[in-house]
């Protein structure tokens, strides 16, 4: 019988935060007023002024890749495809536009499609790590969790500091039953950042699951022993 210790309101809750560091930007260069406006979450002004920019140079495929990425923040995916298909067609080598792409097939649960858009943002840029994390949450959102592992595997290569990495491998390690590697992976997540919002999440499932290995530790041992 299969336990499953984490809640899936935990797994709803990482998948949340994929997202956001998915359509992360780090704003490099000066920061435009469109720039500002995404950053502060004005969506609707930063799609006039995106907008604006397009039809002044119809060729601008950063100005698409940001008008995406507002279309994005309303949820208005469908929309969000065509500026990135545009984005795509004028500068088909950024791994950004296809991972922003992957996010928004992402938001509408069409996880295959997803996963073939970030293949493509991981050939172009494989030192990306937020790519892996994205193509993990894909792999959850399938219930494949002993496919998403090796991507946070590699998440956490590339950038070991960030502790939501280890927090959802451990939840992958709980739902596969490899206990310890779960207690191991959350403990590191807390340790990172003990004061995030992840952090406040999973502390108390790892209490729960420490008390469950002191009532039942043959549980523990299941996968050794097999």
């Amino acid at each position: 019988m299969k336990r499953a210790f984490t809640l899936a309101t935990l797994i709803l809750f990482f998948s949340s935060i994929f997202i956001e560091l998915a359509i992360a930007d780090d704003f490099v260069g000066p920061k435009t007023e469109g720039k500002i406006l995404l950053e502060d979450k004005k969506f609707d002004e930063a799609i006039v002024y995106f907008t604006n920019k397009i039809e002044k140079a119809p060729d601008d495929c950063d100005a698409c890749f940001m008008r995406g990425k507002a279309h994005h923040g309303l949820k208005q995916y469908d929309k969000a495809l065509l500026d990135l298909d545009e984005a795509i067609k004028l500068n088909p080598d950024d791994g950004n536009y296809y991972a922003l792409h992957a996010t928004c097939f992402f938001s509408k649960k069409l996880y295959d499609k997803a996963i073939i858009d970030v293949n493509k943002a991981i050939v172009i840029n494989p030192e990306e790590e937020r790519y892996y994390a994205i193509r993990a949450n894909c792999h959850i959102e399938k219930e494949q969790p002993d496919k998403a592992i090796p991507d946070l595997n590699k998440a956490i290569e590339l950038n070991p500091d960030e502790s939501i990495y280890y927090a959802f491998r451990g939840s992958c390690y709980f739902n596969i039953t490899e206990m310890d590697k779960g207690i191991s992976d959350f403990e590191k997540a807390i340790e990172l950042d003990p004061n995030s919002e992840v952090s406040k999440e999973i502390k108390p499932q790892l209490r729960k699951i420490k008390r469950y290995k002191k009532w039942f530790p043959f549980l523990f041992k299941e996968k050794e022993d097999n």
